[in-house]
């Protein structure tokens, strides 16, 4: 079995191991200096991989949480295929994951439902870094996938939490799909967590198999995951490449055709299908002529559908804008949700009743009120209160 590399980014380090047959043979760390190059960081890290310069061995990376979205869309057109859902999702990120000034590379999708999929975006320059470091190294990328996908194939837990700095995830899993990912900031006063069970295979590389758990889980997988971007995807192929590695097989099967066509059988087979074709036109004519005009009158049905969709969409980033503008000052949103006519969300401030003034003055907001009791807590050495503020709003 080839060895396969596995690149993990986190927030604060660069992690990488080597696979063969399922098992880890080398791994290493680099930390992440603030101003240093990431891919010339990713560069040195995978030089000083053991492995053969040939065959190459191919690189799967995993992008932490700091730098990758994993979700569940919903308000999609219904009876779509995952193509068409994703070119949707493609045209207009921002409406569906949080930019942070930082531009989107959105994956492919997993239908989850009539108007649902789950989606993945990751940052365009975390991308492009292990795209770089991989084509100066002539290392073969075979994939870039979030890390929430990556870790499925590490470790045994149903549901567990991974920690990326300040980021949280809490994932749900059934066999080596996701079901849900939720996105949460880290809090000072976050439980402890529960131990984490890396497979049998990583749980022989000791006391810090945990820690390589993302790098391993992109290892392992035997092909470019849904939610990923595979090689074409994250443009590690330049045009000349495309090129060059397209130029042998074209001309093999140029020679083959070749070949074929000017052979006698080919020529009478040929002949004889010439003939058939001549002799249907006539009766199949108008039947051809229906054809198209169904497949001309379902693509124009997509299309519209799409337009009216893109055109009833209202973006979430300019609202989160308003209510951060709007919160008072140390204010933390702990959780956000948002429907096309009610809001809520779960806020730790130092004042209650500004947060609900705060609220009312967003865009559209009407009937805002409290739910549930107002919560005490503490939190980096001071009392704040916890609140969970439900409104209505005006559809979009």
């Amino acid at each position: 079995m080839r060895t396969r590399i596995g690149l993990a980014l986190a927030r604060d380090a660069v992690r990488a191991v080597a696979v063969r047959r399922h098992q880890v043979v080398w791994a290493a760390e680099a930390p992440l200096e603030p101003g240093a190059p990431l891919h010339t960081v990713i560069e040195s890290l995978l030089s000083a991989a053991p492995v053969r310069r040939f065959p190459r061995p191919s690189v799967s990376a995993a992008v932490g949480p700091h730098a990758s979205q994993v979700r569940l869309v919903t308000g999609l057109p219904d009876a779509q295929d995952a193509q068409t859902l994703a070119a949707i999702i493609r045209e207009n990120p921002g409406s569906f994951f949080l930019k942070n000034g930082m531009p989107l590379i959105t994956t492919g999708v997993r239908p989850a439902g009539a108007g649902a999929a789950l989606a993945a975006a990751i940052d365009e320059p975390c991308v492009a870094a292990i795209r770089d470091a991989c084509r100066t190294g002539r290392w073969r990328l075979a994939f870039i996938a979030p890390t929430a996908i990556a870790l499925a194939g590490a470790l045994e837990d149903r549901s567990f939490t991974w920690t990326d700095g300040t980021v949280v995830v809490d994932i749900t899993r059934s066999e080596d799909v996701i079901d849900s990912v939720r996105t949460r900031p880290l809090c000072a006063a976050e439980p402890a967590a529960t131990p984490l069970r890396p497979v049998p295979a990583l749980a022989t590389f000791g006391e810090t198999a945990v820690r390589y758990a993302d790098a391993y889980g992109a290892a392992v997988m035997e092909a470019p995951p849904a939610l990923g971007l595979d090689a074409l995807a994250a443009g590690a192929w330049s045009p000349s490449e495309a090129r060059r590695r397209l130029l042998l097989p074209s001309l093999l099967l140029a020679v083959g055709i070749g070949s074929f066509v000017l052979s006698p059988i080919a020529a009478f087979r040929a002949a004889s299908r010439a003939r058939a074709r001549l002799a249907a036109v006539r009766d199949d004519q108008r039947q051809t002529v229906l054809s198209t005009l169904a497949q001309l009158d379902r693509v124009s049905a997509i299309l519209e559908d799409t337009r009216r969709f893109a055109a009833s969409r209202s973006p979430v980033t300019p609202l989160l804008d308003e209510l951060a503008r709007a919160l008072p000052e140390g204010s933390v949103l702990v959780s956000f949700e948002l429907g096309d006519e009610q809001g809520q969300f779960v806020a730790m401030s130092s004042n209650a009743a500004t947060v609900l003034a705060a609220v009312e003055r967003l865009p559209g907001a009407r009937s805002v009120e409290l739910m549930g009791p107002v919560q005490r807590e503490a939190a980096t050495g001071r009392e704040v209160q916890r609140v969970t503020v439900r409104w209505r709003r005006t559809p979009p």
